[in-house]
């Protein structure tokens, strides 16, 4: 009685009151946090807290909170988000939203009083489709009329009303669809246009967060993101990545204010499923990504169990400015030009100097220093250390992280030439997130390099089921094709990344490889220097188009490239000596061209470890002299 006021409202005397005001009665399970910390100042919000206790307790089997003393359920009160009731039981989602919004922290995200809720929780309300649910009633700020001792008598109505309902609701969904999304890049609506780079994080932190839990399965960035800037029916979304649901959303961040709108539809007929908007200070970006993800997992109706609940709860650091420069190094690092990978560097080692702690952080900068050497031509001596040495950092603090593993296989992999090690780590990765897309790629791209085409080709389609809209992983998917000499299904594959992106210069670049290997030879060479235009790395197009104009009987052109390519690397140019290789052996000279190959090794060529068995190099491995190349790579002749 005293955690409602009602013995207060009921007493005859205005002085005979069982609540004080500065005193902290009440049972610690409902009592509202401002009652516990003994507010002078409480009002019908506060019975609407304990009534929102209690209808929790009735649906869900337990309090909200729970602890070993009423200091600690007191303590989770005051800093704890609110749970949400569908992490945990199969309700109705306008019930948790009333439910959710009668225990909000503050009073004046509540509901005004007992009339409010109520409202919101009426029957026909409750049995509305879910879409409908979003319009629930919000706090408004005015008093209601109607008397606590009311409540009482309220609650077991609406108990009966939200189990009637829930069982409505029930039958609705039964048919609904298995649970997965695709969650579009959130569009800029800041008054300034200038935080891209914002958006996009939150939008990529809500991926990282969904693919967690279990039960859910969520569409790559790189296949969600090449609708940015666009808006497309959620149903075309569905149809292409094979999902469900669509996530979709904006973000308004103003000073020190946040705003971010969401909503989540049905890819199948693209109805709104659910649907709002958070008001917050700055400071509180991390609760709302909680939130948006909480009420996501509600809407799908799954359940969330403590692991994952956990995961979402959790800060990845406490540092504001330490979490704006990492958005704005993942920002620079998923550009893909040297500029910019240099940047993302240099906003990363912000990040985690601010932060030493920041797991996340420490593996963007591993990334970052793995691809700044050949996005930027940072020497892989400067780059690979930096790059090891933070990815053993985001491991040592949090050793979950498939990221940091995949950077570490991936290193292990292109710069320090240990197989065991790469392929130790690629599994790890796979381990820690199964639906990590790159885990997958640059697994495949290691097994191609290794000779296990055939389990390459598994991976690459693994990955590719992924993120089915990744240029570079379809490109590198036909890439596969190729080295297993399987050209139509190569070109076929490429041709796909070529619908989606005419101007992608890895796929020009694939292409005219591969054309050589039809004996097209002037279709090779338009499509090599087309991939030159389009700002390939000019080396590894030369070594093809060396081949390619021997192949068409012009050995005057196909030997000013290999000039050209020597003049580069004389000049200090970044020229990898593979290439040179592939020259001389396209030109006949077995001798330089074996030369070239046993120096790349010597220099462990970059670009060696995952084109070992490329075509380009068969004019040179048709040697016997070439038996000691494999044997120095620690392979076997034969791909399988």
């Amino acid at each position: 009685m005293a955690d409602f006021g009602i013995a207060r409202a009921l007493s005859p005397k205005a002085e005979e009151r069982l609540t004080e005001s500065g005193v902290s009665l009440g049972t610690p399970h409902y009592m509202s946090p401002e009652q516990a910390t003994g507010e002078r100042s409480l009002d019908q919000r506060t019975d609407v807290y304990s009534l929102g206790c209690v209808l929790y307790e009735m649906l869900a089997g337990e309090p909200p909170y729970t602890g070993p003393t009423p200091q600690a359920i007191l303590a989770k009160r005051l800093t704890e988000p609110v749970p949400h009731l569908r992490t945990s039981r199969d309700v109705p989602l306008a019930l948790e939203r009333a439910v959710t919004l009668a225990l909000a922290r503050s009073p004046t995200d509540r509901f005004a009083g007992m009339g409010e809720l109520r409202q919101a929780l009426d029957p026909a309300r409750l049995a509305e489709p879910q879409s409908a649910a979003t319009t629930a009633v919000v706090p408004t700020g005015r008093r209601s009329l109607m008397r606590p001792a009311v409540a009482a008598a309220v609650l077991l109505l609406l108990a009966l009303a939200g189990h009637l309902a829930f069982d409505r609701m029930r039958s609705v969904d039964a048919g609904a669809p298995a649970a997965s999304a695709a969650v579009l890049p959130f569009v800029d609506l800041s008054p300034g246009k200038d935080q891209e780079y914002f958006s996009d994080g939150l939008t990529e932190e809500l991926i990282t967060a969904l693919s967690q839990i279990p039960g859910l399965r969520i569409a790559a960035r790189t296949s969600s993101f090449q609708f940015k800037g666009r808006t497309p029916d959620v149903q075309e979304v569905g149809r292409r990545l094979d999902v469900a649901t669509v996530i979709e959303g904006s973000v308004r961040k103003s000073g020190n204010r946040l705003r971010v709108s969401t909503q989540l539809s049905s890819a199948k007929d693209g109805y709104q499923l659910w649907a709002d908007s958070y008001d917050r200070d700055l400071t509180d970006v991390f609760a709302v990504q909680e939130d948006v993800a909480r009420s996501i997992v509600a809407a799908l109706r799954l359940r969330l169990g403590t692991a994952p609940a956990a995961a979402l709860a959790a800060r990845p650091t406490h540092d504001l400015e330490a979490y704006d420069l990492y958005l704005k190094g993942r920002f620079a690092w998923n550009q893909r030009t040297g500029p910019a990978m240099k940047e993302a560097v240099r906003y990363l080692e912000q990040a985690v100097a601010r932060d030493s702690t920041f797991a996340r952080a420490w593996a963007a900068l591993a990334d970052a220093s793995l691809l700044v050497v050949p996005y930027a031509g940072v020497p892989s001596a400067e780059g690979w250390p930096k790059a090891e040495r933070a990815a053993r950092r985001a491991l040592a603090l949090d050793s979950t992280l498939a990221d940091a593993y995949t950077s570490l296989a991936y290193g292990n992999m292109v710069y320090a030439w240990d197989w065991q090690a790469a392929e130790e780590n690629f599994r790890r990765a796979i381990a820690a997130d199964s639906n990590y897309a790159t885990a997958h790629h640059w697994y495949g791209d290691f097994l191609d390099g290794r000779g296990r085409l055939a389990e390459g080709e598994a991976a690459m389609r693994r990955a590719h089921e992924l993120d089915p809209l990744s240029r570079q992983i379809g490109v590198e998917w036909g890439w596969t094709s190729y080295l297993m000499r399987q050209y139509d299904e190569a070109e076929r594959r490429i041709r796909q990344v070529l619908e989606l992106d005419p101007n992608y210069a890895q796929a020009h670049l694939r292409l005219g490889l591969l054309r050589i290997q039809q004996q097209r030879y002037q279709d090779g060479i338009a499509s090599l220097e087309r991939a030159v235009d389009l700002g390939v790395f000019y080396p590894h197009a030369a070594g093809g188009l060396v081949l390619a104009h021997v192949r068409a009987g012009d050995r005057a052109a196909a030997t000013k490239i290999l000039r050209d390519l020597e003049r580069r690397r004389t000049a200090g140019q970044l020229t990898p000596p593979v290439f040179i290789a592939a020259a001389y052996g396209a030109l006949g000279d077995a001798t330089r061209g074996l030369a070239w190959f046993n120096r790349a090794i010597d220099e462990k060529d970059i670009y060696i470890p995952e084109n070992f068995f490329d075509p380009l190099f068969d004019p040179l491995r048709k040697n016997a002299r070439f038996e000691q190349i494999v044997r120095r790579m620690g392979l076997t002749e034969n791909a399988k």
